[in-house]
């Protein structure tokens, strides 16, 4: 839902650069990973889409912190916005 936090063009910066790094490190990038276990590991689309289900029969990863599917709403990786402010506050700090 654009003009929520999680949707200003550097939330989304970070979440599209730790979606990434995580899957390369953790996830299907890691040299272990192993498609038949995949809640051992990051789970890129369950961080991207969210799961707010805690028992998701479809949803790959377990939470460690709540022992269920549970991930939240999501973390949107594109579709950043700028508001106004950012650019009036940035030129007038010139």
């Amino acid at each position: 839902m654009p003009g929520k936090h999680e949707y200003r063009w550097y939330e989304v910066d970070a979440s599209r650069r730790a979606a990434h790094y995580f899957d390369k490190k953790y996830g299907k990038g890691n040299k272990n990973y192993d498609s038949n276990k995949p809640e051992d590991f990051f789970d890129i689309d369950s961080f991207v889409n969210g799961v707010m289900n805690h028992y998701d029969k479809n949803a790959k990863y377990i939470n460690p912190r709540w022992g269920t599917t549970y991930q939240g709403a999501g973390n949107p990786i594109s579709g950043g916005e700028v508001s106004i402010w950012e650019i009036l506050v940035s030129l007038l700090t010139i």
